[in-house]
């Protein structure tokens, strides 16, 4: 009941690395995508209708994602440069499914031979594997990134994946309800709309440590704080009367019907509206 009631109101699922998900899940999510959703599935598929066939064994332990081909995940750097990604990859082949990306293949490696610190530098070629793949499915599409890139994000904090990831799920959902742009991470954006007026609620993880086999979590004070930039446009394509955050009026840029905000999150939380014209 709870995933039936949040399907509705979401423009894209995200499926991190499951090794099974549930049969009445995976209806669910077969009928979101038919109506017109977007699923996005990471690492080794649970599913059977991402329209690939994985092979059964690895095929690296590292791989390498190449850079987009407009430069946007250039963040400090003069050109775009491939981005590393440990874990193990499983080749696989397209039946129903495109192929976006191509994988690149660390030089001369294969699943378990070791050069130097572990890690083969990349080729200069795309290697002809799958990277990340899109089936059309009914009204809407289901993309799938092989990479386990969020396992080994939680391990080494690589912050180029954050930057090529941004640029992924900006392809897979061009004009979302909202986005929050932070360099440095560790701030989420939850969304909350009626027909007037769209909430932005700010949350900062900064500081947050994970303790223990359990994984237990703690934050200590002071919390950093991080700048930000948050997006926000309405799906009729109207103007803000006025942005607030408290009693504050909030300065903003609108750039091709998308409000812009910039800002620095020093608290634990904090909560922007957007009050929109006309009814």
């Amino acid at each position: 009941d709870y995933l039936d009631d949040e399907l509705l109101s979401v423009s894209l699922v995200v499926l991190p690395e499951l090794e099974s998900i549930a049969p009445g899940t995976d209806k669910l999510l077969r009928d979101y995508v038919q109506g017109g959703g977007r699923v996005l599935v990471i690492g080794q598929p649970p599913i059977d209708w991402l329209g690939l066939e994985a092979k059964a064994e690895p095929w690296q332990d590292h791989v390498w994602l190449p850079p987009w081909d407009d430069g946007s995940d250039a963040v400090g750097a003069a050109e775009p440069e491939p981005v590393l990604v440990v874990g193990d990859y499983y080749e696989s082949v397209t039946t129903e499914a495109e192929v976006v990306l191509e994988a690149i293949r660390p030089y001369d490696c294969a699943h378990g031979v070791r050069y130097g610190w572990g890690i083969g530098p990349a080729e200069t070629a795309l290697s002809g594997v799958p990277l990340v793949a899109r089936r059309r499915f009914g009204k809407g599409e289901i993309w799938c990134l092989a990479a386990p890139i969020c396992s080994d994000y939680e391990q080494h904090a690589n912050w180029t994946q954050i930057a090529w990831m941004r640029e992924l799920l900006r392809r897979i959902v061009p004009t979302p309800a909202a986005r929050v742009v932070s360099h440095s991470g560790s701030i989420e954006v939850v969304v909350q709309r009626t027909r007037q007026s769209t909430w932005l609620i700010l949350v900062n993880h900064g500081g947050e440590q994970l303790n223990g086999d359990g994984r237990w979590s703690r934050v200590l004070s002071p919390l950093p704080a991080y700048p930000y930039t948050l997006e926000v446009q309405d799906d009729d394509g109207r103007r803000p009367a006025s942005v607030v955050c408290g009693d504050e009026l909030v300065t903003y840029d609108l750039v091709n019907d998308v409000v812009t905000i910039p800002g620095l999150l020093d608290a634990a939380w904090r909560v922007i509206r957007v009050d929109w014209t006309g009814e």
